[in-house]
């Protein structure tokens, strides 16, 4: 889906450079897999008609004046994914959401989310008797899957809420997506 095609390639470029306002094609124009990433959310952004900074989008500003049927409809999202909520909010209170408020909170949680999750991916190797703070970095790390997709749903609604598609050659030809495997171009880095 290319919701979650965007905020994977978001957070992963957050994680390889957490400054937002220096992304550019010129600063990351000698490191292959930062300017993929951030060609890609380019053309994402451009594809889902989100015409905004990338600081802009971290902060969920294109959100601002979103109608009300999308706020109800967020509200079951919501609700979905966190029933126990809802068991101490009244109604007129379930009601009522700030989009871009909830976008800004839960983004920038997820971000620091992967910046967490992520650590364990700088070890490559590691011998047998330094295997225990893998094991419970990647133990922590499988209990949050659940939640993490929960958010990632969330996320993914508030940036796409008629979930429009398009596939990989639309991308390419009208968009000007970056053709190539992102995991080659990572190996390829190391």
């Amino acid at each position: 889906m290319i919701t979650n095609r965007l905020l994977t390639s978001f957070l992963e470029l957050y994680t390889l450079s957490d400054n937002t306002s220096k992304w550019s094609k010129d600063n990351f124009a000698n490191n292959p897999p930062r300017l993929y990433r951030l060609q890609a959310i380019d053309a994402l952004m451009k594809a889902l008609q989100i015409n905004c900074s990338y600081q802009e989008f971290q902060y969920g500003e294109f959100l601002l004046g979103q109608n009300q049927l999308v706020q109800s409809e967020l509200i079951t999202k919501i609700k979905e994914n966190y029933t126990i909520l809802f068991q101490t909010i009244n109604t007129d209170e379930k009601d009522q959401s700030d989009s871009q408020f909830m976008f800004e909170m839960l983004f920038s949680y997820r971000m620091k989310l992967q910046k967490l999750t992520s650590l364990r991916d700088s070890v490559l190797e590691y011998s047998e008797y330094n295997r225990y703070p893998v094991l419970i970095i990647d133990t922590i790390n499988n209990k949050l899957q659940a939640d993490i997709e929960a958010i990632d749903n969330i996320l993914a609604y508030l940036i796409n809420p008629k979930e429009i598609h398009f596939s990989n050659q639309e991308l390419i030809e009208k968009y000007n997506y970056p053709v190539g495997d992102l995991d080659e171009i990572d190996s390829d880095w190391i």
